[in-house]
């Protein structure tokens, strides 16, 4: 709907529109209209100063020049960038024979030849010195910037670029138009780590070279950027060794290493089929929670990966500790699975990388970027060590009152999560908390966090819990056969007399299936009575007490046939233990029978 000028206006003001928000509107307008016609200007401005050089430049000139330009650099400029900032040192840094630069070598002779606003931006550019500078604010699209070693202060305006992070940092001209700072010319976007590398850098220039910092800044300016985009591994930095291990057994008894698989609390299956299974070893539980977060999660650290395959076990870590405690726990299996291959393979990787694998669960409510923020949750690497500051945790180098390198270090943490859930999720709504560990540590709080001073995040430790076992759908009749229940199934002997019975009843008669049934529910009714939590408690005593007084006391009479069957199956499940569970107990079982015979034949009136 159109709004005539002389409409109330409809902020709700009570204005006319043409005194109101039209007003606002032409302002804005206006802005943006000035804006344009600026950079306008100033592109065009820059097309002039090109073609300047390219006339006064010979071609032979310009090929050595521009591997002048490669050379110095390093080859750290990529060579869809090379150009542009070859462009760039030649139009504001190189200085010529004639002892000026290529601006103001432009301005000298053209000065007669430009419109007064292009005089006047040229001007202003021969003024121009370059800047170090670093992102320490934002406020909408507005980022403050300051140099890192004057510590002057510009505001930027993000709108296309979209070159924001956390500590973000660029070298770069650096010019006022309108009250509005904007950078000029090419630049390069890079995190805290190498503004530090960087600053450090010019510091030894100058120094070495006993010239002012302006004067590094432009006479060393291919050096100087080469330098800032020198990744990790360009520089010299020290390598450590780590192992990935594989280990695979042949399985002889595929009953016994499911249970197993299924018994250690550690190991949570991530999908169990008849002849694919795979878990994983998570280890350290721990409960996230986030003052921005709407729940909670749970998250791990995975030692390794378990697969059953078939007749195969196989374990890959990337920890040859961790391979050693698996083949411990592996040791009770020696019966039922045999050692066929043991691999492990050596790599070296920059001694800062940290080769850790977390698992982490969540609500379906909670963004899944936040995932990213319980893994790299800092509450507790406080005390961990930082090779490349001599080994010292961020903790003891806030003790030691080495501050900016602390500093450096949180600043690139926070810049690499930023970018690493931007380039993930395609925007950042909730960062990540670094305010919650810079208060323990007593260090100025960030102000890119979302929440502020009153964001909170950590880890809580989670109280282990025994592991409910997992029961196969296809044992549940034989479970329910010897009168388990869900609150027994994980009673010690439960699996061992539900793989016992499976074993001696398969394609058996009735009266076999019948025997095994009814004896062994009867030794499930006075196993669920005792005290006794493992098989090895099953000493003499013990056996005497169920052959002789538990066994009788389930009944008001007993037959001869019932104790006889009863007895034979007691020695043949004692028998198949010790064979399958490497526990001795058949010669007390024995003993014990031998010893109550005679009290036994009284009771039963035989």
């Amino acid at each position: 709907m159109k709004i005539n000028r002389n409409d109330p206006c409809p902020c709700g003001s009570g204005k006319k529109y043409k005194k109101c928000c039209l007003l606002k509107e032409n302002i804005v307008q206006i802005g943006e209209a000035r804006e344009e016609r600026f950079l306008q200007e100033r592109h065009e401005l820059v097309l002039k100063l090109n073609r300047f050089l390219e006339r006064k430049i010979s071609i032979n000139q310009m090929y050595q020049l521009h591997s002048e330009f490669r050379r110095r650099t390093q080859g750290k400029l990529a060579e869809s960038n090379i150009q542009g900032f070859f462009q760039y040192w030649l139009n504001y840094f190189r200085f010529f024979d004639n002892g000026l630069r290529g601006i103001e070598w432009f301005f000298q002779e053209n000065n007669s030849k430009l419109t007064n606003e292009e005089r006047k931006l040229a001007e202003n550019w021969v003024k121009l010195t370059p800047k170090v500078v670093q992102a320490i604010g934002k406020s909408g699209n507005d980022i403050l910037f300051e140099e890192v070693e004057t510590k002057e202060q510009y505001t930027i305006a993000d709108n296309k670029e979209s070159f924001f992070a956390p500590w973000v940092g660029t070298i770069s001209l650096i010019e006022n138009y309108g009250n509005q700072y904007y950078f000029n010319g090419v630049r390069v976007f890079l995190g805290p780590q190498n503004i530090s590398r960087v600053k450090a850098f010019i510091q030894k220039l100058v120094e070495e070279t006993k010239s002012s910092r302006d004067h590094v800044l432009f006479e060393y300016y291919p050096e100087i950027i080469g330098e800032f985009l020198a990744e990790s591994k360009d520089l010299e930095i020290d390598r450590k060794e780590i192992h990935e291990c594989t280990i695979q057994y042949q399985v002889k008894d595929m009953a016994a290493v499911t249970d197993f698989l299924q018994e250690e609390p550690e190991f949570v299956i991530d999908f169990w089929e008849q002849d694919d299974k795979k878990l994983s070893w998570l280890s350290n539980r721990m409960e996230f929670f986030d003052s921005e977060m709407n729940g909670k999660a749970q998250i791990a650290e995975n030692l390794g990966t378990i697969s059953l395959e078939k007749n195969l076990l196989q374990f890959y870590c990337y920890d040859k500790k961790i391979l050693e405690r698996f083949k411990q726990k592996v040791e009770k299996l020696n019966n039922f699975v045999v050692l066929i291959n043991e691999k492990i393979q050596s790599h070296f990787i920059p001694f800062q990388v940290e080769v850790k694998n977390m698992a982490v669960q969540f609500s379906e409510n909670i963004p899944k970027y936040f995932a990213l923020y319980a893994q790299n949750n800092l509450q507790s690497e406080m005390d961990q060590k930082i090779p490349m500051y001599d080994g010292f945790s961020i903790r003891e180098l806030v003790e030691s009152g080495r501050i900016e390198e602390a500093e450096t270090w949180l600043r690139h943490q926070e810049y690499n999560l930023y970018q690493l859930v931007k380039n993930d999720f395609g925007k950042v709504e909730k960062t990540a908390d670094f305010n919650t560990i810079r208060k323990v540590l007593g260090l100025p709080l960030s102000p890119f966090v979302t929440g502020g001073e009153s964001r909170i995040s950590g880890v809580m430790p989670i109280k282990a819990s025994n592991k409910t076992p997992l029961v196969n759908n296809e044992d549940i009749p034989f479970y329910e056969s010897l009168g388990f229940t869900p609150d027994t199934i994980d009673n010690f002997y439960a699996k061992s007399l539900v793989r016992f019975f499976k074993e001696k009843t398969e394609g058996k008669s009735e009266n076999t299936v019948r025997k095994y049934k009814n004896s062994l529910y009867d030794l499930r009714l006075i196993l669920e009575s005792t005290p006794l939590n493992s098989w090895d408690q099953l000493d003499q005593t013990n056996w005497e007490r169920i052959v002789l007084n538990d066994y009788f006391d389930l009944f008001y009479s007993v037959s001869k046939t019932q104790v006889k069957d009863f007895l034979s199956t007691l020695k043949k499940l004692a028998k198949w233990l010790d064979e399958r569970e490497n526990t001795s107990l058949s010669d007390d079982l024995q003993r014990a029978i031998k010893k109550t015979e005679k009290k036994r034949f009284q009771i039963a009136g035989v």
